[in-house]
């Protein structure tokens, strides 16, 4: 009886605080996230990604409908004026070289940039730019815009699992988040 008892009280451990500490496993510093929530998810595609803008609304309803419950509601509209994210491709800069297909740049409420280029958000942000390389090879554009489009809600890379979307490297063929990261957004979101 006393092992039954030790045992279901290490289960009850385990589902109290194992299952929590799993499920924040890649967030940014401080949880920082979208300050203006993700319930109305406004995104803008710039004319340099037109060739993208299929594939960009095709990974805004995989975000939406994940197949399980989030807070993401995601709408295109026709001008840049107080998104979430805007989306621009470029050929080259100071970050897209290499084998980079896309980075996401983080801002403030008055426009200024939050955290250096290529590097993730400590506080909470107003908007993002996802920037994505001209020359993404289709197998690896929805993956690229999918995973950029999970650092804009608050992501981190994970170096647990290439299954997953957040996985830092090219190749990439997950298109949706898995339920952890789904359960992640719902975390930051609460």
């Amino acid at each position: 009886m006393k092992k039954l008892n030790h045992f279901i009280i290490a289960m009850v451990l385990f589902c109290l605080f194992g299952v929590g500490i799993k499920a924040v496993e890649n967030r940014f510093p401080n949880n920082a996230k979208f300050s203006r929530g993700v319930g109305n998810t406004c995104f803008w595609v710039s004319s340099s990604a037109s060739k993208y803008k299929t594939s960009i609304r095709t990974r805004a309803q995989n975000w939406m409908y994940t197949g399980y419950d989030n807070k993401i509601y995601m709408t295109e509209v026709s001008s840049n004026y107080a998104t979430h994210m805007d989306f621009y491709a470029k050929s080259s800069d100071s970050v897209i070289k290499g084998k980079v297909l896309g980075y996401t740049a983080y801002y403030g409420g008055t426009g200024s940039r939050i955290s250096p280029l290529g590097k993730g958000p400590s506080k909470n942000y107003f908007y993002t730019e996802i920037i994505l390389k001209t020359s993404v090879p289709t197998n690896d554009n929805k993956g690229t815009i999918a995973h950029e489009m999970g650092h804009a809600f608050g992501l981190a890379h994970t170096e647990t699992s290439k299954a997953r979307l957040m996985w830092p490297d090219t190749g990439r063929t997950r298109i949706k988040p898995a339920k952890q990261e789904n359960d992640i957004i719902n975390y930051l979101y609460k």
